[in-house]
């Protein structure tokens, strides 16, 4: 049995959401929508989501899709009208980045957010929290910049 993440009122929250940016609705896009936060709650690679959310590279690749379509973005900026906005925090934390993630001749690395830290290849996250701590806004940047240097953009 699959512990899943969103309530029925969540879901159907959602379900509004994503009728109003005309996603396509087939009968498995909760669960694709599950593997997704089950992926970003437990950080483990794709390829070992569980059985139950059915192929990974399927999951991932519609999960890439989305991405490049932005509908993962109108999904973000559709849930953050809710925000309790009595006082909001700015936090940041670091991603290392792949050995291979820079480099690349048709690239930028200042495009791509990855930049040169102590750890090495490095993208800083810096994220606006409302008070209940759910995300308003980010950035991403290379790991070596400050997070007072995105403070006001935040």
């Amino acid at each position: 049995m699959l512990r899943m993440m969103l309530t029925d009122q969540g879901w159907s929250r959602l379900v509004l959401i994503l009728k109003s940016l005309r996603v396509h609705y087939s009968p498995g896009i909760r669960l694709f929508v599950e593997a997704v936060l089950c992926k970003v709650r437990t950080g483990a690679p794709w390829r070992d989501l569980p059985d139950n959310f059915g192929v990974y590279s399927t999951v991932f690749n519609r999960f890439n899709r989305w991405s490049k379509l932005g509908h993962w973005k109108k999904i973000f900026d559709a849930l953050k009208v809710d925000g309790d906005d009595e006082w909001n925090v700015i936090d940041a934390t670091i991603v290392k980045a792949h050995q291979h993630a820079s480099g690349a001749a048709s690239s930028t690395n200042e495009a791509a957010a990855i930049g040169k830290s102590v750890a090495g290849n490095t993208t800083k996250i810096h994220m606006l929290a409302d008070a209940n701590g759910n995300p308003i806004h980010f950035e991403l940047t290379g790991g070596q910049v400050h997070d007072s240097k995105k403070a006001n953009a935040l």
